[in-house]
């Protein structure tokens, strides 16, 4: 536990010494000082952030002095500890009110024979009788008496009260006579006495009792005709509220509501019931709509410490179920948590079990409550609502999905208004390549790692940053600020020139939250904002002045390795067991460069079932070699050599791994340049092929354009060939255009062509990969050779017949 216990305190002491003299050992996230009719009770309970903290604390300043009274520190229990010592000098003076004390004058009459006598003749007949009687009709009524409940305590003469002033003294000995029957009416009162409503029809007294501990009932009642109820009487009203404690938990799948007996009619007996309560009309009626635990799954926790973060509370409760969603509000002023959180599990029953379980635990020095939570509102009714309307509420819905993200993203009005002096589809699509090139240059430029946005949607996304795209141009940053800083504080914002892209970091995951979720598909300037999450690591942590001293050494060395980045030879792939699981493939590329030129070095990796998104190695890994040389003399020379600890095992290999493959696949499609030739996919059926020559002939000297034209048609099939004079010319179009480049409206998809057999080359290797997608396999051939068979049988027979 991180919650202790600080006892002998001395009586004039505040939070602030107290604060000030145990923050030595640690973070302290809650102080309390415990006061009863507004007297200093001389202890006080402290939290502290981690349990460690609270061990040392307890270690260090057990026995020690504060001021001149000796401290006495224990750890503190959690709610509903049932190995938690009991305040048995409480119970002591509980039995010692019920005890009346002895009255002086009556024990000096006692002593007096004549008195002895007197007593004798007026009790035997009537008193004694009617006393007996009434305590017998009584003791009937209590069902089910704590089996502890000293009998002895209410027969001794202890009970015997002051004798009243204007009382005769028969009518005083009578009233001394049946004290007893008043004292165990006393147990018959509701005063102490609360209702379980809910409970399962089946239910047991012994697994009631169960339930309530570690509270006693002095007396529990079920009603045999009515089921879901019980009420249990206590003797004290500490032991109620214990018991009240239990409220909302769970017994046999049940969720027990436990309160005071009468508390349901109390407010309507008073006149001013509606004026008091007037606040609370609102909570009840959300309660009341609230869905149990078991139904919705979300929990609402209150009494957090102030620096909780969203980490620590989703390890907290992932223990017991996968999580939806953790939420952990924000003060907008303060940048704290409010002290309150949300927790939603994929399967409620994790969620009512954790809910059981730990309601009334210590979580960094505090105890937390925990009460079910208000469901959120389901989504709005559109069966009646335009098409129109229908698609922007589904767009909107479906924001915080990433396969219809795009990082680049122009929208086309956007570079039309940019570009406004420029009509023609051509230019058009220049400018908005201009534009892409110059947001790239920027971005980078002011600390943006862009090459975290070329993964997929598996990519792990950042919960503070969001990239906004498709911003009328002529946005200013002022605007974004206000349109952003609504929903919380922002750390940055990052805008280009043209100001039709932006990023957007929050200091609370929770305010970018709340962002992403009101301003997704919303209105800005007549046009629908698009929100993407952007990946972790958008920003770069080195410095940008080094980037600029580095970026012309990176350019040369680029152009180097692409024109010299020729095709490895064949059996040039070894395969490397016996990593460390912390070695990466730059790590292990360095090594095993020292004998030759590396093509690729891949560590094969999984990925981790307890934490999504981690990443973990498997201990081997493939590295294949430019040529066949280099790999023999890895093989000798790197053999049982050591690797951040590890002594290496090579062996050859003559089949490369999945991820080598994907890697390989990528690079040649993006980024290696076979020949001066690219292929270009997806041109609108209504672009001329002068207007592809016009956009293309921008980056250097045209040799040749071909648009392939369909069968008995003019117009060519959605894809063509464009070949440049150099390959310098050549990559710099495709570097240029392959990023985010639409010709009316259509993004231009650019591949390297190959340039075996010439121009033609690429169109037969085309023809042929057509060819085989619809060529029937060898199974339907044989099937319709079979039934061509037939057919020319039977065609024969009736030949024959006629």
């Amino acid at each position: 536990m991180s919650r202790i216990i600080v006892k002998n305190l001395p009586q004039k002491v505040c939070d602030e010494d107290l604060r000030e003299f145990f923050s030595s050992k640690g973070e302290i996230t809650d102080v309390q000082l415990k006061f009863k009719d507004g007297v200093f009770r001389r202890f006080a309970f402290i939290g502290f952030k981690t349990e460690t903290e609270a061990q040392n604390a307890m270690n260090y300043f057990n026995n020690t002095f504060f001021g001149s009274s000796k401290l006495k520190i224990v750890m503190c229990a959690a709610l509903g500890d049932v190995n938690k010592p009991r305040a048995w000098r409480k119970r002591e003076k509980e039995k010692k009110k019920e005890i009346p004390v002895e009255d002086e004058e009556f024990e000096e009459l006692k002593k007096d024979p004549q008195f002895a006598e007197f007593l004798d003749v007026n009790t035997k007949r009537s008193a004694k009788s009617m006393c007996a009687n009434e305590t017998g009709n009584l003791l009937e009524a209590n069902d089910d008496v704590n089996e502890d409940e000293d009998e002895d305590v209410s027969m001794s003469k202890a009970q015997v009260k002051e004798k009243p002033k204007k009382l005769s003294d028969f009518e005083y000995l009578q009233s001394k006579m049946v004290g007893k029957v008043k004292k165990e009416a006393v147990r018959g009162d509701d005063k102490f006495t609360i209702v379980l409503r809910n409970l399962p029809y089946n239910v047991k007294k012994n697994e009631i009792k169960h339930f309530l501990l570690p509270s006693k009932p002095f007396s529990l009642r079920v009603p045999p005709k009515i089921k879901g109820l019980a009420y249990a009487s206590f003797k004290s009203d500490d032991e109620m509220k214990l018991a009240l404690h239990k409220a909302k938990s769970f017994l046999h799948g049940n969720q027990i509501e436990v309160t005071i007996h009468g508390a349901r009619e109390k407010p309507a007996s008073f006149p001013h019931a509606k004026v008091r309560f007037a606040n609370w009309e609102k909570s009840a009626i959300d309660l009341e709509n609230a869905e149990a635990i078991a139904e919705s799954g979300r929990i609402f926790i209150r009494n957090l410490s102030y620096t909780m973060t969203e980490d620590v509370l989703r390890d907290f409760f992932s223990g017991y179920g996968p999580l939806a969603e953790v939420n952990l509000p924000i003060d907008k002023f303060t940048l704290k948590n409010k002290g309150i959180g949300f927790v939603t599990f994929v399967f409620p029953e994790h969620a009512a079990k954790a809910y059981s379980e730990l309601d009334g635990k210590i979580l960094e020095g505090r105890i937390i409550h925990l009460l079910p939570s208000k469901v959120k509102a389901d989504e709005v009714q559109i069966e009646d609502k335009s098409f129109k309307e229908q698609k922007n509420l589904k767009e909107k819905s479906q924001s915080g999905s990433g396969h219809n993200w795009n990082t680049l993203f122009l929208g086309t009005n956007a570079v039309a208004n940019a570009m406004v002096e420029h009509s023609v589809a051509v230019r058009m699509a220049l400018g908005e390549t201009q534009l892409v090139n110059e947001t790239r240059k920027f971005l980078e430029k002011n600390g943006v790692h862009l090459a975290a946005f070329d993964g997929k949607s598996t990519v792990e996304r950042s919960d503070t940053t969001i990239l906004v795209k498709n911003l009328p141009a002529g946005v200013s940053k002022t605007e974004l600020d206000t349109l952003f800083s609504r929903h919380g504080t922002l750390k940055r914002i990052v805008q280009p020139p043209a100001g039709i892209t932006a990023i957007v970091e929050f200091l609370a995951p929770s305010h970018a939250r709340t962002a992403f979720k009101n301003l997704a598909y919303s209105k800005f300037h007549a046009l629908p904002l698009y929100l993407e999450w952007a990946p972790v690591g958008t920003f770069k942590k080195e410095q940008i002045e080094m980037e600029k001293q580095k970026d012309d050494e990176t350019e040369v060395k680029i152009d180097d390795d692409d024109e010299s980045d020729d095709e490895p030879e064949e059996d040039t792939t070894l395969f490397v067991t016996n990593l460390n699981f912390e070695t990466t493939d730059e790590i292990l590329r360095r090594h095993m460069s020292k004998c030759g030129r590396v093509h690729s070095a891949t560590i094969s990796t999984k990925s981790n079932v307890k934490k999504s998104g981690e990443i973990l190695s498997l201990g081997f890994g493939f590295v294949q070699y430019k040529t066949k040389k280099d790999a023999n003399k890895a093989l000798e020379q790197l053999q049982n050599t050591s690797l951040d600890g590890h002594t290496l095992q090579l062996k050859r290999s003559n089949k490369k791994t999945k991820s080598s493959l994907q890697t390989t696949r990528k690079k040649t499609q993006k980024t290696k340049q076979t020949s001066n030739k690219i292929l270009v996919r997806n041109i609108p059926f209504q672009a001329h092929k002068s207007e592809v020559e016009k956009l293309f002939s921008t980056f250097g000297g045209l040799t040749n354009i071909r648009l392939p034209a369909k069968t008995f048609s003019d117009h060519h099939r959605g894809f063509g060939f464009v070949e440049f004079a150099s390959r310098q010319d050549a990559k710099r179009a495709f570097d240029a255009l392959s990023s985010s480049t639409h010709l009316y409206g259509r993004r231009l998809m650019l591949e390297w062509a190959l340039n075996e057999g010439g121009p033609e080359g690429s169109a037969q290797e085309l023809r042929r990969k057509t060819v085989h997608q619809f060529q029937p396999s060898a199974a339907k051939r044989r099937k319709m050779e079979t039934v061509l068979d037939e057919m020319r049988m039977s065609s024969h027979e009736d030949d024959t017949f006629a």
